[in-house]
């Protein structure tokens, strides 16, 4: 597996399996402002990689979840494509600036109703 680099918001084709599993689209919104600073980062980062690490155990996830990461922080907005959980790879956080939160709840939701009417015209459920 590769690295996940929060700076590469293209490094992930966007695509679903062969199969028609249903879909459970899961989008991580995390915060990477400077207040998330020392113990905070580092149990986000714990925190990921043990739901990545649950993820690639369990077998129901990993045919049927499919993870996006939005990372806010600053003025900025970073979306990475929706992946399977088998190839999902914890990202690598960097911190910077003030925490733009409710721009980043909006562009999630967003991001989720997109994933999900992608699921529905493709006959998915």
């Amino acid at each position: 597996m590769s690295s996940f680099d929060d700076n590469d918001p293209m490094q992930f084709e966007n695509t679903f399996a062969a199969d028609f599993e249903p879909r459970c689209p899961i989008l991580l919104l995390l915060d990477v402002s400077n207040s998330m600073e020392g113990e905070p980062h580092q149990q986000l980062q714990a925190g990921i990689g043990a739901f990545a690490n649950y993820l690639q155990e369990d077998t129901l996830s990993k045919r049927r979840v499919e993870v996006g990461v939005c990372t806010f922080g600053d003025t900025s907005l970073e979306m990475y494509p929706f992946i399977q959980a088998i190839d999902f790879v914890p990202p690598k956080l960097t911190l910077r600036g003030t925490t733009p939160m409710g721009q980043a709840l909006r562009h999630g939701l967003q991001a989720l109703e997109e994933r999900v009417k992608q699921y529905l015209d493709e006959g998915r459920t």
